[in-house]
């Protein structure tokens, strides 16, 4: 057992002064006040209380063609925990010709000593005539209730748009998520060969083969098939405002669409890429940094409530994995951002007062939780799994804290930060406290979705 006291709860419309009392891994009581003698009690003394993160949006042991990325999910989970997200959904990418089935067995053996609870997104990278039934299988017998469509990346695992839409209706017929990487592949691999060719191979290249309009012409076809298939669909790392301008008019139609973004978009701009080499490298990702125009955009959307979720995108690599590259299309893509992710939105719109500690929660917990049918997640209340942030208004400086992951490269470093995970529970458990995480850290488990 344990009792938390005098702490303000963030529920979804107020905040309010009381007790929890945790049992069995569960909250078991709220109450303005609950005395019980001789059971390990922490003294919230006034602070926020919050539902642990819910990151939506991981790649851990992501295979590329410069080996794997940074973090595994012994790694990543211990970052996760530092910055208050105690639950994550990777993926499960399968190859060529593989049924999903054997790809998510394969996946899930990959998971070691895993610290948060974590579920999977299925990927499909092809259409052939069983995938509807093995979608199925995947709902029924490991309870997935999402599957990732890239509309990137061709020649390896990006589909066109005929077989989206033969996804998207087979997803509606399960009455499951569709999450989708929303980039004109065919253009931009036409965009990247031009350049190569040309010679133009520095880092500066990388958005301007990737520009605005692949994203939001891809939104702008996405929504279409929305608009045929009905079909629940969520739109990952939203990265220009024309995007998100798109999605919201659909949204305010009555279409099933919503918008994820991360971190980055609302806090880099393009010149990033301009910085010194071994700078400018963490910086390259995809969808790549985009102007001060959009991330004001992006900002402005959080705001006016037309983003559903805060994920990171956490694809960590080293330093040297991404040196060996000798032109912008061979950099290894992605960086890390789950131990920030919660600091950095409560830096940039609850201190500002631009929104509530309330909706940051939301985007960032409930919401992760209700789209994607995580059980007993995202929000305080009896029964629902004692997973807990107390939060602690302060001033965070990243080289003064232990960070966890393995990648040597962080982007955020010098951004001003307030507001961190000062206590973390997970299942009932305190995992982090005083700067660093707790000894013997249980284990986290696999969510099965309905």
């Amino acid at each position: 057992m344990l009792l938390i006291k005098n702490g303000n709860i963030v529920l979804p419309t107020k905040i309010t002064k009381t007790d929890i009392l945790i049992d069995g891994g569960k909250i078991s009581k709220i109450k303005p006040i609950i005395n019980i003698n001789n059971i390990p009690t922490i003294d919230a003394d006034g602070a926020f209380i919050l539902p642990a993160g819910i990151d939506p949006h991981i790649h851990l042991n992501l295979p590329t063609a410069n080996g794997l990325s940074a973090d595994d999910f012994e790694s990543g989970s211990h970052a996760a925990l530092a910055g208050g997200t105690t639950t994550f959904i990777d993926f499960i990418t399968p190859e060529k010709g593989q049924s999903l089935e054997t790809a998510f067995k394969l996946r899930k053996d990959e998971v070691k000593n895993c610290a948060c609870d974590y579920a999977f997104h299925m990927s499909i990278i092809e259409w052939r005539d069983s995938i509807p039934q093995e979608m199925e299988s995947c709902v029924k017998n490991y309870g997935i209730t999402s599957f990732k469509t890239y509309l990137a990346y061709k020649k390896y695992i990006g589909i066109d748009f005929d077989e989206l839409e033969k996804v998207m209706k087979a997803a509606k017929a399960l009455n499951v998520m569709v999450t989708i990487h929303s980039e004109l592949g065919d253009t931009i691999d036409a965009l990247r060969a031009e350049a190569i060719t040309n010679k133009q191979t520095d880092l500066v290249f990388h958005p301007k083969t990737r520009p605005d309009y692949t994203e939001y012409q891809a939104v702008e076809k996405v929504i279409e098939l929305v608009n045929k298939t009905n079909c629940k669909t969520y739109i990952v790392h939203v990265s220009t405002a024309e995007s998100l301008n798109k999605i919201t008019i659909a949204q305010k139609s009555g279409l099933p669409i919503f918008a994820e973004t991360c971190p980055q978009y609302f806090t880099f701009e393009e010149s990033v890429y301009e910085k010194p080499r071994n700078k400018a490298l963490g910086f390259m990702m995809s969808p790549p940094i985009r102007s001060e125009e959009n991330r004001k955009g992006i900002e402005k959307g959080i705001v006016n409530g037309f983003v559903s979720t805060i994920g990171t995108d956490h694809c960590p690599f080293t330093l040297s994995q991404k040196q060996k590259a000798t032109s912008f299309a061979e950099v290894a893509n992605g960086a890390g951002g789950i131990q920030h992710r919660l600091s950095l939105f409560y830096s940039r719109f609850v201190k500002t007062k631009k929104l509530s500690i309330n909706t940051m929660v939301k985007l960032t917990s409930t919401n992760p939780s209700h789209f994607f049918r995580l059980p007993y997640k995202g929000k305080i209340a009896e029964a629902y799994d004692a997973d807990l942030i107390i939060w602690k208004e302060t001033s965070v400086k990243i080289k003064d804290q232990n960070m966890y992951s393995k990648g040597d490269i962080d982007i955020y470093a010098d951004e001003p930060m307030f507001g961190k995970a000062d206590i973390v529970i997970k299942g009932g458990q305190i995992v982090y406290r005083d700067g660093k995480l707790a000894d013997n850290l249980p284990m986290g488990k696999y969510l099965y979705r309905k």
